[in-house]
């Protein structure tokens, strides 16, 4: 209860140092749920918000699964679920840096692609080691696996 009472808290606290420090913008119009749905006709569009969902959903999986995994991949219980957690949010705010800073370079749909191929290449390597490791997969292997999953994940979905 205290940890959630602390994330509240300072959650508050950065709300009003954000209010109180940002510089006011000028007024921009408000754009309806209606028009901004509009642009999901346009299949360029629509393409990217379903791609980007998709790989969102998969670059945040690990977390509603992490207890399956630990347990299949690995047989131990749930010892290391906290660890396995903390390796794939660590992982995923590298890569978010790092997706930002390869957007600088490549740009965004390079940079996009790369991350999409990486979650995906992610995917195969957990498959893979549960098929070969018969939940007995030593637990740096499922940590490298976990790693190579959140740092993809990172710069494509929302943390």
């Amino acid at each position: 209860m205290a940890t959630f009472v602390a994330v509240g808290t300072l959650a508050c606290l950065a709300v009003t140092l954000t209010a109180l420090t940002l510089p006011r913008l000028q007024q921009t119009p408000v754009v309806g749920v209606t028009e901004r749905l509009r642009l999901l006709r346009r299949p360029p569009v629509l393409l990217c918000v379903l791609g980007t969902m998709l790989v969102a959903c998969g670059g945040l999986m690990p977390y509603i699964y992490m207890a399956p995994i630990n347990h299949d991949l690995t047989g131990v219980g749930g010892r290391y679920v906290g660890v396995f957690i903390a390796i794939v949010g660590v992982s995923g705010a590298v890569g978010t840096v790092l997706g930002g800073r390869l957007t600088d370079r490549w740009g965004v749909d390079r940079t996009l692609l790369t991350a999409f191929g990486g979650v995906a290449a992610a995917a195969l390597v957990l498959l893979v080691v549960g098929s070969i490791g018969h939940g007995a997969a030593p637990v740096w292997l499922v940590c490298l696996a976990l790693v190579l999953w959140g740092c993809p994940g990172g710069p494509t979905s929302p943390r």
